[in-house]
């Protein structure tokens, strides 16, 4: 079996991915990712509201099985954290392979048993969360929390991954918000 590649999982929210854009407007940045990573062109949501969407996304199971029906920010939806270990998430599935495995910018899942902290994803399988996290019911905020999420990001591939691909691969997911808030 060849090295382990290491994985830079990037998301946006909203982002329709064949959309043309305007006369004159490029996204050279992202069509430099585009050309040298993969893109996802066949997927399916089963779901389009965003936390059940995001919950299959990172467990890879159906909604009846993460039980995340409608966004978190209302009172009746239970949330990931009643019961993490028993609902895998991509972050556990990569650490069982040997990954070191971590988690920058939205969740939008549930609360954080440890308030938001760089270990505030642990339960979910992934370290490194960025300190000012995701803010729990202020999903608007992308304006704010993305750059943050690209510095942090950023920072993280620089300074921690040489670190860490020295005895393992690495796993990065970059959640931005926007598109959402710009729509």
């Amino acid at each position: 079996m060849g090295q382990r590649p290491n994985i830079l999982f990037i998301v946006t929210d909203q982002e329709y991915a064949h959309q043309a854009l305007p006369a004159g407007v490029t996204l050279p940045n992202r069509d430099r990712l585009r050309s040298r990573g993969v893109t996802f062109n066949q997927h399916q949501a089963t779901t389009s509201v965003c936390t059940p969407s995001r919950s299959v996304m990172w467990t890879g199971q159906h909604t009846p099985f993460t039980r995340m029906f409608d966004n978190t920010n209302f009172a009746w939806i239970e949330d990931m954290r009643a019961d993490p270990e028993n609902l895998p998430t991509i972050g556990h599935m990569l650490r069982d392979l040997g990954y070191y495995t971590a988690y920058k910018g939205k969740w939008h899942e549930s609360e954080f048993a440890e308030g938001n902290t760089k270990a505030a994803m642990e339960p979910f399988g992934f370290a490194d969360f960025q300190e000012w996290g995701d803010a729990y019911g202020a999903p608007l905020d992308g304006f704010n929390k993305d750059p943050m999420t690209a510095a942090d990001a950023a920072d993280w591939l620089t300074n921690r991954a040489p670190e860490i691909v020295q005895s393992q691969p690495w796993y990065l997911a970059v959640n931005f918000i926007n598109p959402h808030d710009i729509m």
